[in-house]
């Protein structure tokens, strides 16, 4: 997924090959394999609304209640989620990338305030 990540979406660029991956993405969104839904929604929504969009976006998209929403998400709320869905990877990449942000989490961190 990262990889697709950097060749449609960079550093918050665009390019003429991201609105045509959407419709597979959206379709790998809703009936795709368990395991690269939710990276799948992290990369529609970044294509959507990226950190530095509230300058360009049009009205009716509540950027500032999102990111509210999403910042009362504090660490300690977070971490038995994190534990949950270790227990539950088989897939050890996946593993390693969930002990990763579980710590950066248990840290004090948040995953992404954004």
């Amino acid at each position: 997924m990262q990889s697709l990540s950097n060749s449609i979406f960079h550093q918050g660029s665009r390019y003429e090959a991201s609105a045509h991956a959407v419709p597979f993405l959206a379709r790998i969104a809703v009936a795709g394999p368990p395991a690269v839904r939710e990276d799948t929604m992290w990369l529609l929504t970044r294509l959507a609304v990226d950190r530095h969009d509230e300058y360009d976006l049009t009205t009716g998209i509540n950027t500032a209640g999102w990111r509210a929403a999403a910042a009362e998400h504090s660490p300690e709320k977070e971490l038995p989620w994190y534990e949950e869905q270790l227990a539950a990877a088989t897939d050890e990449d996946q593993r390693t990338m969930l002990r990763e942000i579980r710590d950066w989490v248990a840290a004090g961190n948040s995953p992404d305030a954004r």
